[in-house]
């Protein structure tokens, strides 16, 4: 699996590492028919691909949040309940409103699991029914069928390409890096016995991506579907027969490595001392509030960040400037988040705008770089 070094592309993940406990309240697993059976209360190690954090109890330091296959919760460690304490974008929630929650995101789980295997069943009632009907009426009409048939696949040559694999939305699990791909069509390497070679292009910051290769194996509903049974077999010498031998283990990784790598690199040289991850401000009751997230793209590790900004109304009136003090340490292809609720800053009610005017950093060997105009990155 590739470590990125710190520049989170992904969905945030929990595991024993960050917290103190990891619990499905509802699981749904698939199991060898492409069912997928419900499960209740099962102690996890890890939680990846959050959807939706959508509470959290201070009290119990419990965050709650939904993934495409269960409904969470997770007892934070001293450090993340800090954190969440203060995010204000996740309600903070206890006793009737807090159950109401885990039951409104149950539900979705249960509604949503009750049609995927719904047509499962009827997909499985259909192939059935498919087969029985055969007959040697068929058999009588092979040889038209045949020359139909070479033309249909001659069509479909010249309107796809034998790279792009449809897959119809069918959940693709990776077995090195244990991501999931759920796409229209995957661009594939080679079909392997029952494996799938395929590349992704992920998305990073500052609007660059990087390409992963991935090995799956090829799951039943996707098996199943006539489209990709089709689209194998008009193409099956280009899928089954291309030599790939250095598609093993020590070449995707390298290759994911190297990518990642480079990515890293082009984001370097778009902010080579850092950009804003995230950032936003706000003046209820004419106070105002900040929060951003910086990451530092430099060697050099960040002990300070002075922000100096002002702020604005619709005719470009100055109606307050300042700066906020942020205290790291940052390392490198790290992050650093601040929140100031209370700023000691007041401004009237026409202001509508702010804009980081200058970013002074200030490096634990004491030396500084000042960041204005164009040098100041935002994601």
């Amino acid at each position: 699996m590739v470590v990125v070094y710190g520049l989170h592309t992904a969905a945030q993940s929990f595991s024993s590492y960050n917290t103190e406990s990891l619990r499905a309240l509802v699981l749904y697993q698939q199991d060898k028919n492409g069912y997928f059976v419900r499960h209740e209360n099962v102690n996890l190690t890890e939680i990846k691909q959050v959807e939706t954090i959508y509470a959290y109890d201070k009290k119990s330091k419990n965050l709650y949040m939904k993934t495409p296959y269960a409904n969470c919760v997770v007892t934070l460690g001293e450090r993340l309940a800090k954190e969440y304490k203060k995010n204000k974008r996740v309600p903070q929630l206890k006793e009737e409103l807090l159950q109401q929650e885990i039951s409104h995101y149950t539900e979705k789980l249960d509604t949503h699991f009750s049609s995927v295997n719904d047509r499962r069943r009827i997909f499985i009632q259909d192939s059935l029914a498919k087969v029985r009907a055969d007959s040697l009426e068929q058999v009588r009409k092979d040889s038209i069928q045949k020359a139909e048939q070479q033309a249909a696949d001659d069509r479909y040559r010249r309107t796809h390409k034998w790279e792009w694999v449809p897959t119809n939305q069918r959940f693709l699990q990776c077995l090195y890096c244990n991501s999931y791909t759920k796409e229209d069509s995957v661009f594939c390497i080679k079909l392997s016995n029952d494996s799938m070679f395929y590349m992704t292009v992920e998305s990073g910051e500052l609007d660059e991506t990087y390409t992963q290769l991935h090995a799956a194996i090829i799951p039943p509903n996707l098996k199943g579907d006539e489209q990709f049974q089709y689209h194998c077999a008009v193409y099956k010498d280009s899928l089954l027969n291309l030599k790939c031998d250095f598609l093993n283990d020590d070449f995707i990784e390298a290759y994911n490595a190297k990518s990642v790598y480079d990515y890293v690199k082009e984001v370097e040289k778009q902010a080579p001392y850092g950009y804003f991850v995230d950032w936003g401000w706000n003046s209820e009751y004419s106070v105002v509030s900040f929060h951003c997230q910086f990451r530092n793209t430099n060697k050099k590790t960040i002990k300070y960040l002075n922000i100096f900004w002002k702020i604005t109304n619709d005719v470009d009136d100055v109606r307050q400037t300042g700066h906020f003090d942020c205290t790291g340490p940052v390392e490198q292809y790290n992050s650093g988040s601040w929140n100031t609720e209370y700023s000691g800053y007041y401004v009237t009610g026409d202001a509508t705008s702010m804009q980081i005017t200058k970013v002074i950093i200030t490096y634990m060997d004491g030396t500084k770089k000042v960041l204005t105009g164009n040098s100041v990155i935002f994601n």
